[in-house]
């Protein structure tokens, strides 16, 4: 395959300064979500319409309009927004417009759009704003939706929505009786909202999943080496909305609900190779099966001193 040099749109210094400001560790994250857009748009952006909730000073916006994309950006606070404003129209890229606006107002009015961006947004909104809001976004989402957001890594509280129930953490975003001028000014925090939940990511990827998209992928590379030092608290989501696949060869999958599918891999109990059903055999494979998770903890814990268990 022939490979293409992607062509660089240059700003000014100006403009540099306004994303250097977000830190240099914002490059690495900025860089993954413009690769996955990309590959996913089959390596062209132009004509398609994004959606950048909570974009901030912009980053992402910008990058996809310069490659052709009509973007829309929403945040609710505009002392950020407005320095991706003055870039866009010193630019004249007009293929990009910022609004002022909660993302929680979103609605079917806003558009369709083939992509949208849920960057570092997710885990401040409390689990009430996520259940309302992510519905919103299947329902505009034409093609894909990036998520990246902190998660908890322990189901310390649950919350329910449509009678299923998913775990957690509630944190707090603001005290009780701080002033309106008080939570503006964080600009790190949420607004119109004292709590914030984050789920645990087996719970974000069910809930992605009931509400009807039907892959979701978690993004390892591009690298982030900021991610990797972290306790592993934040991901990068891809949310794929398409048609869901039907089976020939296993047709009892194609018309049941997930708890059903739960409940049968419930009662089946841990899959055995079916050359080995003999009651001997049976005990000899749990015993190995033991063996093999054992391995995998230890050579978890061996892998930071450099060493392996030698696997037969």
């Amino acid at each position: 395959m022939k490979k293409t040099s992607k062509k660089l749109f240059l700003l000014n210094k100006s403009a540099l300064e306004v994303f250097k400001l977000k830190g240099d560790q914002n490059a690495v994250k900025v860089r993954r979500v413009l690769q996955i857009a990309e590959d996913l748009s089959g390596g062209n952006m132009a004509g398609k319409k994004v959606l950048d909730l909570g974009c901030a000073e912009g980053a992402y916006s910008i990058e996809l309009a310069l490659r052709g994309a009509k973007v829309l950006g929403i945040d609710a606070r505009e002392e950020r927004m407005k320095f991706g404003r003055k870039i866009a129209q010193e630019k004249k890229i007009a293929n990009l417009e910022f609004v002022q606006k909660d993302v929680r107002e979103i609605s079917k009015k806003t558009g369709s759009f083939d992509l949208v961006l849920f960057l570092g947004l997710l885990y401040h909104l409390d689990a009430k704003d996520i259940f309302d809001l992510l519905p919103k976004i299947f329902q505009i989402c034409r093609h894909f939706l990036i998520i990246d957001t902190h998660i908890s890594l322990v189901a310390k509280e649950f919350v329910s929505n449509k009678g299923k129930k998913y775990a957690g953490i509630r944190l707090r975003e603001h005290g009780d009786n701080e002033s309106q001028d008080k939570i503006l000014s964080r600009l790190g925090a949420s607004v119109g909202n004292l709590y914030s939940f984050r789920f645990t990511k087996n719970s974000l990827v069910k809930l992605l999943n009931d509400q009807g998209f039907t892959t979701v992928f978690e993004c390892h590379s591009p690298l982030e080496p900021t991610k990797e030092k972290m306790l592993g608290d934040r991901i990068t989501l891809v949310a794929i909305k398409g048609d869901k696949t039907k089976l020939s060869t296993y047709p009892w999958l194609n018309d049941i609900s997930e708890k059903e599918i739960e409940r049968k891999m419930g009662k089946i109990g841990q899959w055995q190779p079916y050359w080995e059903s003999g009651a001997g055999k049976k005990e000899k494979f749990k015993l190995r099966a033991i063996s093999y998770r054992l391995k995998n903890a230890l050579n978890g814990l061996l892998s930071k001193f450099g060493y392996e268990l030698r696997r037969k």
